[in-house]
């Protein structure tokens, strides 16, 4: 139910009018929509504010008045915080049915809290639920997550900016009559950007995987008569599921590394042509440093064929290099 009004230009919260006379509580409106709403302020139901049963405004849902309630609730919370404060945010951990939390500090001495500020660059910008200020310039945002996570694009444009969030889940408890979140206590998030999800220590170590995703063989043929035959592996690493990264590798040299933007189609596309081109300067080295040939019939191997070709090349104990002991040996094609 929505709790905050819009009063002669300024959002409060309903029970700012509870202790007046039925008679004389002023007129209010909702914030998001500016239609005139009603104070409910008895003694048997939440204080709240309603609209009328015609409304269409999206604050009439229950979700969504949840959203609006939680993000005014945290930011007036902050408010009431003097320059030295310090919030502290609390995390579990990222294995379901595990009851381990992580607390930390995580921002210092705003002085301005904005609800709704547009933050930008010359590229653009986005507007968070909640903008923290420091001397008038933005210094982190908190994002209330009710139905969807913060998506890739808002998370690169505050990240290009230069401006940290927290993601809180939209927890009816956390303005509860009884108990109201304050700033004195940690603000429970759902992660914060910068940080893979955190984990405790039981569970740390099985939380990140390295998948092998393509392997080639390569052939450099010497001008000394001798030819080294080298695997050359992309592998991709995964955190909480999602892909994070690609490596190219060479037995145990990390040739080159490319970062894959959490959820997006477009960055791993971006990484796999990073990681391809980085193959070809490493192998081009070989010719241009040492004039030797570099020898490649084969395309990049995926799936089961990758994994038999790296078993195969692995039992012949080879590590960065195999030296083919006869002089230019003949072309295999796999």
């Amino acid at each position: 139910m929505l709790e905050w009004v819009l009063h002669d230009g300024v959002v409060k919260h309903v029970r700012a009018f509870a202790a007046l006379p039925t008679r004389m509580r002023p007129r209010v409106a909702c914030p998001g929509c500016g239609e005139e709403v009603r104070p409910h302020l008895g003694t048997v139901v939440r204080y709240h504010a309603a609209h009328l049963s015609t409304s269409t405004c999206r604050l009439a849902a229950g979700e969504s008045a949840l959203h609006f309630n939680l993000k005014l609730h945290i930011a007036d919370a902050l408010r009431c915080c003097d320059e030295q404060s310090t919030l502290t945010v609390e995390e579990a951990c990222a294995t379901p049915d595990c009851e381990m939390r992580e607390k930390r500090e995580w921002i210092a001495c705003w002085d301005e809290v904005l609800v709704e500020h547009r933050i930008s660059d010359e590229r653009g910008g986005r507007v968070p639920d909640i903008v923290l200020r420091r001397r008038g310039r933005d210094i982190g945002a908190i994002e209330i997550r009710a139905t969807n996570k913060v998506s890739v694009l808002k998370e690169a444009a505050l990240a290009r900016i230069g401006v940290p969030f927290v993601e809180v889940l939209a927890d009816a408890s956390l303005i509860s009559v009884e108990e109201p979140w304050i700033a004195l206590r940690s603000l429970p998030v759902v992660r914060e950007s910068g940080r893979p999800r955190w984990r405790c220590a039981r569970h740390h170590t099985h939380s990140e995987q390295t998948v092998l995703y393509a392997a080639r063989i390569v052939d450099i043929l010497s001008t000394n008569g001798i030819a080294l035959r080298h695997l050359f592996r992309i592998e991709i690493r995964y955190a909480d599921g999602a892909a994070t990264e690609l490596m190219l590798t060479c037995g145990g040299d990390i040739v080159a590394r490319a970062a894959i933007a959490s959820g997006s189609v477009a960055s791993r596309k971006h990484a796999v042509d990073e990681i391809e081109e980085a193959y070809a300067r490493d192998a081009r080295t070989y010719r241009d440093n040492a004039g030797a040939v570099v020898d490649s019939p084969m395309t990049w191997a995926k799936g089961a064929v990758a994994r038999a070709l790296v078993n195969s090349f692995e039992q012949t104990r080879g590590h960065r290099r195999l030296t083919l002991w006869s002089r230019y040996p003949r072309r295999y094609r796999y």
